[in-house]
């Protein structure tokens, strides 16, 4: 089978969204839910690897408080209910900052210098994530 067909049906499952790429190595800041508007639960926190190679899954069902920063380019996630605080750093997080309001980003992905081709300086870039539990 080919990958045509295999991508296609991954965005039919909601697996894969219009916006996802082929391409690992180009980068995305984050992406968003399925295709049909299917609920998304969890949002996937992936950093870059060398910064940390534990993938977090946070469940989207509890509450979420949030704080943009839009001078400091800082977005911050607080859950009360687990004691979690997810902070973000990086540039132009203006939609994304949204997008998480709606519940709509399935996942968030730090750029890797080691793996990611260079991004230019219009689009959007995650440089850190950082968790702390207390």
């Amino acid at each position: 089978m080919s990958g045509e067909f295999w991508k296609h049906h991954a965005r039919m499952r909601g697996d894969l969204s219009e916006n996802d790429t082929e391409d690992e190595s180009i980068y995305q800041a984050w992406r968003v839910g399925g295709l049909r508007g299917e609920t998304v639960t969890k949002l996937l926190l992936v950093p870059a690897h060398a910064a940390n190679p534990e993938i977090w899954r946070i469940p989207y069902l509890q509450t979420i408080l949030q704080r943009y920063d839009r001078q400091g380019g800082q977005l911050c996630l607080m859950f009360p209910s687990s004691d979690l605080m997810v902070f973000f750093e990086g540039r132009g997080l203006d939609q994304l900052d949204q997008l998480l309001d709606s519940r709509r980003v399935r996942s968030i992905h730090m750029f890797d210098p080691d793996f990611h081709h260079p991004v230019s300086d219009d689009l959007p870039i995650i440089t850190k994530i950082s968790i702390q539990q207390s």
